[in-house]
């Protein structure tokens, strides 16, 4: 009684499924679900559509029960029957369609390429799959970072060793970023608002007293050059810039000005024993470099950009404590100095050539001798420094505009200090003494063939910057002819289809080119499955309408019922 039970529901759930009451909902959900995925990409861009829809679960549950619906109506009309052969055909080729679908998913390529003028490259962005890069000097860690469209709690270890950890906290997968402030003794940050009432002009500058921190210590503001100093190279820069026959100074907080100099040529020993030396001074070379030999090393100036000497990473140096002035170079521009005191006292020293002044701050709008400029100073934070945190964003067409990050806490020997990781650049996190460098960025592939870009070109909107159009002129490693790419107009070469996608100008104005990249191996199948099915279609519209005939008996019931379910199967 049991297994009759079993097997009438098995029965009835198999009727249900292969019926056309099953298919059509099943029909109508894919559309529907194609239709919003189709408005999600023009609304948030193509990698969140990507993710919100076709990669979802309940896509993939549509899917299934469309293929379970072809390949059940398919088994309820076995045995195979001539009448309803276009039906079969039909069936068929939507099976196909979908196993190309899938062979796609599972082997093919989505991706992106950057190309920059007369750089090689073959290393293929992937737009699905994101890594968070770990480095400790010479240990590596890549670690995979969760496909989604919402914030996600990670609570991932990464070990260090000796002690170290770096603890995943959490993932935005979309952010924006904001600003938080972090306690650091010593720190200044400054904003400050330069005016003009004749002119109509009105900046607003922040400037901090820290090298690497996220506001910078100078600015050009048009012809004016701001600049937050120590308040030892304040005292030098007042003492010296007025005089005359003066050129280099060399200082030291402890000791001092170390040596004031009309010019520099040969090696010069200075007050404390170090030696001071032209590094460079060919005229072919644009930069002077100079060195100087001190007791604990060699340090290299270019006080042509900083005063401070540079590190191996080229970054200004102000723990050495030395700095040496180039008076020339300062007082060839329009410069702003400013410093603050240990009591709090802010000082300003300003003017170009002999002409200097040098004032305290005392809150009211300090006039500039430039255009009828003031100077005021609308607002400071100190023992604090600013850092960038990530909240959640709304996803954005402009995939540019997207910003993944990950919140991530640095820890040794249960100490820690969290910071925040996003993917538009390297950075260094350090924490007790302890130094990592991270980046957020895709996994990469690489083509079996190198790309270079030989030219960009781009027509703009007449009367204004809007780019109209863009192309690239691509040179393929193994092709005897150069790749013209455009919209509408794909290169392709072993199976990859290169679209022109988008493109940005760097710091120096030249163009990269940013190509998408697709391999569609399973495209074949999905183009024989789609010619199935349109022959599965004509078929059976000849068979309904009578174009195609069967030998059939001469009982006219029989052609009946038989015209009857080649009907039926044609609305499966």
């Amino acid at each position: 009684m049991l297994a009759q039970r079993i097997r009438s529901a098995g029965q009835s759930a198999f009727r249900f499924f292969a019926s056309v009451e099953f298919a059509i909902p099943a029909l109508a959900a894919f559309a529907a679900a194609m239709i919003y995925g189709t408005v999600c990409e023009s609304l948030y861009g193509t990698n969140y559509v990507r993710l919100a829809v076709y990669h979802s679960w309940w896509f993939y549950l549509i899917e299934g029960a469309l293929l379970l619906s072809i390949t059940l109506s398919v088994i309820a009309r076995l045995p195979f029957q001539k009448r309803l052969i276009g039906f079969y055909v039909v069936h068929l080729g939507m099976l196909v369609i979908m196993a190309g679908a899938f062979v796609t998913s599972l082997v093919g390529i989505d991706g992106s390429i950057e190309l920059g003028r007369g750089r090689a490259s073959s290393s293929v962005r992937l737009a699905e799959e994101t890594l968070l890069y770990i480095q400790r000097g010479q240990q590596q860690s890549q670690i995979e970072i969760p496909s989604s469209t919402s914030p996600v709690t990670m609570n991932q270890v990464v070990e260090l060793g000796d002690g170290a950890r770096l603890v995943l906290l959490k993932f935005l997968p979309f952010a924006k970023p904001e600003r938080e402030w972090k306690n650091r003794q010593g720190a200044w940050v400054a904003q400050w608002r330069i005016k003009s009432k004749s002119k109509g002009f009105e900046q607003r500058v922040e400037l901090s007293n820290l090298e690497d921190g996220q506001v910078p210590v100078k600015a050009d503001i048009g012809l004016l050059y701001m600049e937050v100093v120590p308040k030892e190279l304040f005292a030098a820069l007042k003492e010296h810039l007025a005089r005359r026959g003066s050129r280099f100074v060399l200082y030291h907080p402890k000791a001092g000005v170390l040596a004031a100099l009309r010019d520099l040529k040969g090696p010069v020993t200075v007050k404390d024993g170090s030696v001071l030396s032209v590094r460079t001074d060919d005229k072919h070379v644009a930069i002077t470099a100079y060195q100087l030999k001190t007791a604990n090393g060699r340090l290299l100036f270019f006080p042509r950009f900083s005063p401070y000497p540079l590190t191996a990473s080229l970054m200004p140096d102000r723990k050495s404590g030395y700095f040496l002035l180039d008076l020339d170079m300062i007082r060839a521009k329009n410069a702003i100095y400013i410093s603050r005191a240990d009591s709090g006292q802010v000082q300003i020293g300003f003017g170009k050539g002999k002409d200097w002044k040098f004032i305290g701050y005392e809150g009211a709008p300090i006039p500039l001798p430039w255009m009828q400029f003031e100077l005021s100073l609308v607002g400071e934070k100190t023992d604090s420094v600013p850092e960038t945190a990530f909240a959640r964003a709304t996803p954005s067409k402009e995939e540019r505009e997207n910003i993944k990050a990950v919140l991530v806490s640095l820890e040794k020997n249960g100490h820690g200090e969290k910071f925040w990781i996003d993917d538009r650049g390297s950075i260094e996190l350090e924490s007790s003494g302890l130094v990592v460098s991270a980046a957020i960025g895709p996994r990469e592939t690489e083509l079996p063939f190198a790309m270079t870009l030989d030219q960009f070109k781009m027509d703009r909107v007449p009367g204004t910057d809007k780019p109209a159009s863009y192309e690239s002129f691509v040179r393929v490693s193994d092709a005897t002819e150069t790749a013209h790419i455009y919209m509408n107009h794909p290169y392709k070469a072993h199976g990859y289809t290169f679209y022109q996608s988008s493109y940005y100008q760097d710091e120096s104005g030249q163009y990269h080119s940013i190509l998408s990249v697709n391999k569609d191996p399973g495209r074949p199948v999905k183009y024989i499955g789609s010619s199935i099915l349109v022959l599965g279609l004509v078929l059976q519209f000849l068979i309904i309408h009578g174009h195609i005939k069967f030998s059939t008996s001469p009982d006219g019931a029989q052609v009946a019922r038989a015209r009857a379910a080649a009907s039926q199967g044609a609305e499966v």
